[in-house]
């Protein structure tokens, strides 16, 4: 696309600005006046690149066989596709009307590869969420209950359970924090290798990193407090002699 006039250059307004398309020797037609401008648009799916585009009359082009043309409606699109083809038909018997599909639809057929996709990186990211709060929880739990003498023989000494309980928690909650910091910088660094299937959508959610860390640590918090608070609420010299 090539602008005839001078001054219809970066910074210059372009409406009634002369262009053609095509080479000087080799125009697709001699020229048309430009009368408005629209919005960038991705022509060949939502994952290409934004391309130069014109939009013109069939004047402009008669050998040019296909036409794509747009209908903005205010209610539901598909109840008027028979109304736009009988239009057309009115315009010109001869010319046949097909592939007549809503923009929900394009947009649905354009996106259907990554979202198949993204299905699928959600289920297995559930899945290791899932396992590594039954893995944190198991681990922490496990830990914490191999602490049961120490618990017992510092009620004995006189340690208040609560206070007992709290240093179980902060130590517990100390580990499960550098471990979730470590996994949240992984995952940060691996987002930029997903935002080619991500339209509009910000690889690098605070919601989603928040979301995960919080499930974590609370069930970290749970992997902590219930075997202490288990082996505080039992007698110590109990708990002595069972060991």
């Amino acid at each position: 696309m090539r602008p005839s006039r001078a001054g219809s250059g970066p910074g210059a307004d372009p409406i009634g600005a002369r262009v053609y398309l095509g080479a000087p020797d080799n125009k697709l037609f001699e020229e048309a006046t430009i009368v408005g401008i629209v919005s960038d648009v991705k022509l060949a799916g939502l994952d290409s690149n934004i391309t130069e585009a014109v939009y013109g009359l069939q004047t402009l082009m008669p050998f040019w066989r296909g036409f794509t043309f747009a209908v903005r409606t205010a209610g539901d699109p598909s109840s008027i596709a028979q109304a736009a083809r009988e239009q057309v038909r009115r315009l010109d018997a001869a010319m046949p009307v097909t592939n007549v599909r809503t923009l929900a639809e394009i947009q649905a057929v354009s996106m259907a590869p990554t979202r198949s996709s993204m299905l699928l990186v959600t289920l297995f990211a559930a899945l290791a969420l899932a396992m590594a709060a039954i893995g944190v929880f198991g681990v922490l739990s496990f830990t914490v209950t191999r602490r049961t003498r120490e618990m017992g023989i510092r009620m004995a000494l006189g340690a208040e359970a609560g206070a007992v309980r709290g240093l179980v928690m902060r130590e517990g909650l100390a580990q499960a924090t550098m471990g979730i910091v470590l996994g949240l910088a992984g995952a940060w660094w691996l987002t930029r290798f997903m935002s080619t299937q991500l339209f509009s959508v910000e690889p690098r959610d605070p919601w989603a990193f928040g979301g995960a860390a919080l499930l974590l640590l609370a069930v970290s918090a749970a992997a902590c407090y219930l075997p202490a608070r288990r082996a505080t609420r039992v007698d110590p010299l109990t708990v002595l002699r069972a060991e």
